[in-house]
């Protein structure tokens, strides 16, 4: 089953930096890095143990050694914002596809390629851009209900 690879979704401006995931999008086949991963590593412990320090020198005179009890807000603060991170950095900036939401909801998932594709469409300016580009999104939404499909069997 080979896909055409539109050329203008290569088309960015920003590349991933320190890349720790790279893959190809499922659904338009685009180069896609994460920076972060969705588990905790030591570099990241060692981050809140860091942090955890200097909150300790901090709060040593007026805590004592109630200090300790930080690490466990910390931890729980770090740990939130880097999911919220890698959650963010999920969906796809091409074509709008969510692996998290397809995994869940197939439904649900092609519904939001669509509302991606038309915010995509009402930005654009040029009238015959935005024909490709729901040219595009409605190919692309296809190719989403065609996977939910063969999930089915």
């Amino acid at each position: 089953m080979s896909q055409a690879i539109n050329p203008e979704t290569f088309k960015r401006v920003y590349k991933v930096k320190n890349a720790v995931v790279s893959f190809l999008c499922p659904l338009c086949s685009a180069p896609r890095g994460l920076r972060y991963r969705s588990r905790l590593v030591l570099k990241n412990y060692l981050h809140i143990t860091m942090i955890n320090l200097v909150l300790g020198l901090i709060l040593w005179n007026l805590m004592g050694f109630k200090v300790i009890y930080l690490f466990f807000i910390v931890w729980a603060g770090y740990e939130a914002v880097h999911k919220m991170l890698y959650r963010k950095e999920i969906p796809c900036p091409h074509c709008g596809f969510d692996a998290t939401w397809y995994k869940r909801d197939v439904k649900l998932a092609r519904k939001l390629v669509k509302d991606f594709w038309a915010s995509r469409e009402a930005d654009e300016s040029d009238p015959q851009e935005k024909g490709n580009t729901k040219e595009r999104g409605d190919e692309l939404l296809d190719d989403v209900e065609r996977i939910g499909q063969i999930g089915e069997i």
